[in-house]
């Protein structure tokens, strides 16, 4: 008896089985979800920390503004000169500035805290005062006129102030 070879019926099979494709998903669901979620975190902390660069940016030169001009009168430099009185009585300058942190313009109360509409270049709002500051140490002869100068940066400049972020500096400088 002659034994013929049999041929298997089906067709050679290619490819995955389900169960295969299943598993290879939720092998790289599970390695690329996670990617993802620190990819979006990366983003925010990299935003976060350049407006925090800006708003330090924008801190030194109205610190050093105050400086150069003895602290009571305020110049800074943008597009157009600007000056204006700073006085030691803790009266607030208000100011705003660019994203790059170009000044633009002084601002007034009102726009301070409801947000700068009419000016799609204001990025960043500042508030700066003087306040004279008796010295404790010995270190300072009392003679000595010393001011406390205190610089808030606040982000973005459209939104009210309860809605913005900020950061404060405080310095103090030698009078004049």
């Amino acid at each position: 008896m002659n034994i013929l070879p049999t041929r298997d019926r089906r067709p050679f099979q290619h490819g995955f089985s389900l169960a295969e494709v299943t598993i290879s998903i939720g092998i790289v669901s599970a390695i690329l979800l996670p990617i993802i979620g620190l990819l979006a975190t990366g983003t925010q902390l990299a935003t976060v920390s350049q407006d925090q660069q800006t708003s330090s940016r924008i801190a030194d030169l109205v610190s050093e503004s105050i400086k150069a001009e003895g602290g009571i009168h305020l110049i800074l430099l943008g597009e157009h000169s600007s000056g204006f009185p700073l006085d030691s009585s803790g009266q607030e300058t208000l100011l705003t500035f660019s994203t790059d942190g170009e000044f633009l313009r002084e601002v007034t109360p009102s726009d301070y805290s409801s947000g700068v509409q009419d000016d799609e270049k204001a990025a960043y709002l500042v508030s700066a005062s003087l306040t004279p500051v008796i010295p404790v140490s010995g270190s300072i002869p009392r003679s000595v006129p010393i001011l406390q100068v205190e610089i808030e940066v606040q982000h973005p400049a459209v939104t009210a102030e309860d809605d913005r972020t900020g950061q404060r500096f405080t310095s103090r400088v030698v009078a004049p």
